[in-house]
């Protein structure tokens, strides 16, 4: 599938539609000269919605899922959350399965700064997910953050036709695996598998 120039203004749109959008387009960083491959910074409010969009959850639900997640956590680990110094960020990854068709890997990831020191946290996603367009992705997505970007593989296959359920994501410290289950598939596409892949983030 062919993919356009619409995609990052799209983003933008859907973002402002919901009183959240992000102050400039100046935020949108394309990466490897691909018009489909973006990160962009979003603040904890457009993450929540960004999220939402993505997952299909509303967005009471993703704030409560995230609240959920951290609950556990010390006071520390929730003040460097919260704190002026780090935000949400959106990466858009290109996957080549097939010279027409090539869906996106969407990862939302927490980023901090010190001056000109940018780093990813390790802490869990908030979102890891196959942006399959008109496909149905079966399979797994495992994510590994480290500093300045992240590992990524993904071993699964697509489908022309069935139901996709995202299955939630899983793992510790670093490593995060995102499940996802297709019923009543039908029109094998393509199995894919990408081996180890490095996705550079500017945090």
């Amino acid at each position: 599938m062919k993919k356009t120039l619409l995609a990052i203004p799209v983003l933008l749109v859907l973002l402002a539609s919901n009183g959240s959008a992000l102050a400039s387009e100046s935020k949108v960083k394309k990466v490897n000269n691909l018009d489909d491959e973006y990160q962009v910074e979003l603040t904890y409010e457009e993450a929540m919605q960004r999220v939402s969009e993505l997952s299909g959850e509303p967005v009471e639900k993703v704030k409560e899922r995230y609240q959920k997640e951290n609950q556990k956590k010390n006071s520390l680990s929730l003040m460097a959350t919260t704190s002026s110094n780090c935000h949400w960020i959106e990466t858009s990854t290109n996957i080549p399965v097939t010279s027409s068709y090539q869906p996106n890997l969407s990862a939302v990831l927490e980023g901090c700064r010190n001056g000109s020191f940018g780093w990813l946290t390790t802490k869990k996603p908030f979102y890891v997910g196959m942006i399959a367009d008109n496909k149905k992705f079966d399979g797994d997505i495992r994510v590994e953050v480290k500093g300045s970007g992240f590992n990524y593989l993904i071993n699964g296959s697509f489908h022309n036709r069935g139901t996709m359920t995202h299955q939630g994501t899983t793992g510790v410290n670093a490593v995060w695996t995102t499940t996802y289950a297709v019923s009543s598939s039908s029109d094998f596409y393509k199995s894919y598998y990408s081996g180890l892949k490095w996705r550079a983030v500017t945090p």
